[in-house]
């Protein structure tokens, strides 16, 4: 009866074990082995790399590190065969070899794979001869230069940015040739051919490029060929000079070939080739003419002459042939009283006009329209001139003069500006026509005189033009005058 119990009893055992194998599931795991891998630098055996799996796919794949060298395959569900490539350099490399498994509760295991570094590295090395190609300006035959390499090693040679519309490579199997179009400027340029080898350890090289800058024949040029002065023309005209590969000197020269005193010409910016040109007045009523010469130090430039002209004296302006009465003149007028240099005289600007004729204070010439005018310019002194706090023309003779002098009681005789002997300046009478003049007469002599009748003014007028002709009249009234003290 024991003997049934202890088997009955062994047999329910043996029931219970199969019952919990069955519903417990295995525990999924990775396992490699072995975990690190040396190799020769060369002719290195390949190494089999067991790999343990439960419960999980897997695959293999190679690190950063060992990419390019190292070779890593999966044979079966449980071998890894890991192949070296020959290291030529002398430097140890480390790389590495990842078994990833599909079941993401599993950890990846990694073989660390060392490699030695060769007892006889290959040198890798490229050099260029010669570094610098310098060309002519044009009519340009091609350079070669000759590429050494060391150790197994392609390369490539291309012009770099912005030279490669100007030079052209082409490449042999140990040089390369340059060739470089013609120099459109007058300035040299440079450019640069890159080598670059297709082993990235060793780093691209340079050839230098340069070309000479385009030689211009000898030439030398100017902006004017001819300059005319005013017989009083104060002013600086200009030459502009253009020379090219050469130097040059100037000379001034009159008619006879000597060296006229009237005319002055100055070298005032060498650097740019300007000439700044000047003439006294011609004080002669005849014409005169003088030359400049430029001459270059080239042989085969031509020198060149630009000629000068003033203009003879003016005898006289007036434009008139008899004696003028001014009494249409003398209706309406207009005055601006003013500070004058001398801090003791107020000087009088005095328009006087016909009728038919506009006027306009806020523009110069004033007048307008068709008819007569006279402008006067005249001094009295400041103590007479202010009446109760007004201003108010003193009365007394005033008489032309025509030197320039500011003083109490003088009218400044006509003139002419002397930068432009068309623009007339301080005392005149003249007709215009639609705003334009058409007869015109520069006072220069005789004199004004001024009475007062209560607030009105009596003003005999007595002048002569350059020509002689008498200018008369007499204005009685107001003067509308606007005070600038």
């Amino acid at each position: 009866m024991k003997k049934i119990f202890s088997i009955l009893l062994a047999a329910a055992a043996a029931l219970c074990a199969v019952a919990c194998t069955e519903n417990t599931p295995e525990e999924a795991s990775l396992s490699v082995n072995p975990t690190r891998i040396e190799f020769t630098a060369e002719n290195a055996a390949a190494t089999n790399v067991t790999v343990t799996a439960t419960g999980t796919g897997w695959s293999v794949s190679v690190t950063e590190t060992g990419s390019g060298w190292l070779t890593a395959e999966k044979i079966d569900d449980k071998t890894v065969t890991v192949t070296a490539a020959n290291n030529t350099t002398a430097e140890q490399r480390i790389g590495g070899v990842i078994i990833t498994p599909d079941n993401e509760d599993v950890s990846k295991k990694e073989i660390t794979v060392v490699q030695a570094g060769s007892e006889n590295p290959v040198v890798y090395d490229l050099q260029l001869s010669p570094s610098l190609l310098e060309f002519e300006p044009e009519s340009v035959e091609a350079q070669t230069v000759t590429v050494t390499v060391s150790g197994d090693m392609g390369w490539k040679a291309e012009a770099a940015e912005g030279c490669a519309e100007w030079v052209t490579v082409t490449a042999a199997a140990d040089s390369f040739t340059v060739k470089v179009g013609n120099n459109p400027d007058t300035k040299e340029r440079i450019g640069t051919v890159v080598v670059t080898p297709d082993n990235e350890s060793v780093e691209p090289k340079e050839v230098t490029i340069k070309q000479k800058p385009k030689v211009l024949p000898p030439s030398l040029s100017v902006d004017v060929k001819e300059l005319s002065f005013k017989f009083m023309d104060s002013s600086v005209k200009d030459i502009a000079i253009t020379a090219v590969g050469c130097e040059w000197n100037v000379t001034v020269t009159d008619e006879t070939g000597n060296t006229p005193e009237w005319l002055h010409v100055e070298n005032k910016m060498p650097k740019f080739s300007s000439l700044a040109v000047t003439v006294d007045a011609n004080i002669e009523e005849v014409e005169r003419v003088a030359y400049i010469n430029i001459a270059a130090d080239a042989d085969s430039v031509e020198d060149i002459r630009i000629t000068v002209t003033q203009e003879a004296a003016v005898e006289h302006y007036s434009d008139l042939s008899s004696d003028k009465d001014l009494s249409d003149v003398l209706n309406h007028n207009f005055a601006m009283v003013l500070n004058a240099d001398d801090n003791t005289l107020i000087k009088w600007e005095c328009r006087f006009w016909s009728e038919g004729v506009g006027h306009d204070t806020g523009q110069y010439p004033p007048f307008t329209g068709t008819g007569e005018c006279m402008e006067l310019m005249f001094y009295s002194t400041r103590d007479e001139s202010v009446v109760n706090d007004g201003v108010r023309l003193p009365e007394g003779d005033y008489t032309v003069l025509t030197d320039g002098t500011a003083a109490k009681g003088i009218i400044i005789g006509g003139g002419v500006a002397s930068w432009d002997s068309s623009i007339i300046q301080n005392s005149w009478y003249y007709c215009i026509e639609e705003g334009t003049k058409t007869t015109k007469a520069p006072i220069v002599q005789g004199t004004m005189n001024v009475t007062h009748d209560g607030d009105n003014y009596v003003i005999k007028i007595d002048f002569e033009d350059d020509l002689g002709f008498k200018m008369s009249g007499t204005y009685t009234g107001a003067i509308d005058a606007l005070s600038y003290l």
